[in-house]
């Protein structure tokens, strides 16, 4: 079901209370609206707290470089746990599931093995290519993953949201785990825009490790856009590294990338951002 939640700032929980909302729903919402237009501006514009210019602080010396081999060893521990991974998934043994669409219509897969990119390509490739995130709502699930993930900002704004308490959001190419209801959002979708604004942050701060190499910290969708912010010790953005970022991002964009969902231990974790006091940190 459908309901109005206050949203803690890092969206893990909710805190509800339904029958004793007595308020009106369309100017909260509309309310809230303004305020996170206003949050992401500020956030997306203005700097917050020293420059960390002989502070003492954990961003450290910094040296501009585009050598990428700093980030071989992270890459070569993310490509062996993901084949360990993909390995154990493959000794599972094979479980038919029923996958219902919207307008009705059952799709056999199999547990672990088929995902909603395989659902979508089954219909048609048109539909598969427009397709940005899926959503799920499982009636029969045969696993559950115990995830604590880091905060992606310090936001302390309540924002009133409608929450749907029953489904997920789910990757298109992470297999399904069980019988559930699934739908296909594309960009129109409000939730599909936050999941493309997230992954176009992702493609930013790749570009920005390639051009600079410097420590990412966090990133996040806005409403309307996206951004990730960097520590660059005293350098500030200029003009001309936006064009060279832009190209960057573009470079990465055509090379077609996927994204792969990995879920680590903290150890894991930790070893894999091990050059990055900022990601260690929120870890």
């Amino acid at each position: 079901m459908s309901v109005i939640a206050k949203k803690s700032s890092t969206l893990k929980f909710s805190v509800m209370d339904p029958r004793n909302f007595k308020g009106d729903h369309t100017k909260i919402l509309a309310n809230a609206a303004e305020s996170a237009k206003r949050s992401d501006m500020q956030r997306a514009t203005e700097a917050h707290g020293d420059r960390m210019e002989n502070t003492g602080l954990i961003g450290g010396p910094y040296t501009l470089s585009s050598d990428n081999s700093r980030y071989s060893r992270r890459t070569e521990l993310f490509e062996a746990l993901y084949a360990e991974k993909q390995a154990a998934l493959a000794l599972l043994p094979e479980t038919k599931i029923s996958v219902t669409l919207p307008n009705g219509d059952v799709k056999e897969g199999i547990a672990y093995k088929t995902s909603p990119m395989d659902i979508a390509l089954g219909i048609a490739k048109g539909l598969a290519d427009s397709v940005i995130i899926a959503k799920v709502e499982y009636t029969n699930r045969l696993d559950t993953e115990n995830i604590v993930a880091c905060d992606d900002d310090e936001d302390e704004d309540d924002v009133i949201l409608p929450v749907d308490t029953n489904s997920e959001l789910w990757d298109m190419g992470r297999p399904l785990v069980g019988d559930c209801k699934l739908s296909l959002l594309k960009f129109d979708d409000p939730e599909a825009k936050t999941v493309f604004w997230h992954s176009s942050a992702h493609v930013l701060g790749a570009a920005i490790e390639a051009t600079y190499g410097s420590h990412l910290t966090i990133g996040p969708a806005l409403n309307d856009g996206f951004y990730y912010d960097t520590y660059m010790g005293t350098k500030a953005i200029e003009p001309d590294d936006l064009k060279k970022i832009e190209s960057k991002a573009d470079e990465v964009c055509k090379k077609k990338y996927s994204f792969d969902r990995l879920v680590l231990t903290k150890a894991q974790a930790l070893e894999m951002f091990d050059s990055n006091p900022f990601k260690v940190n929120l870890i």
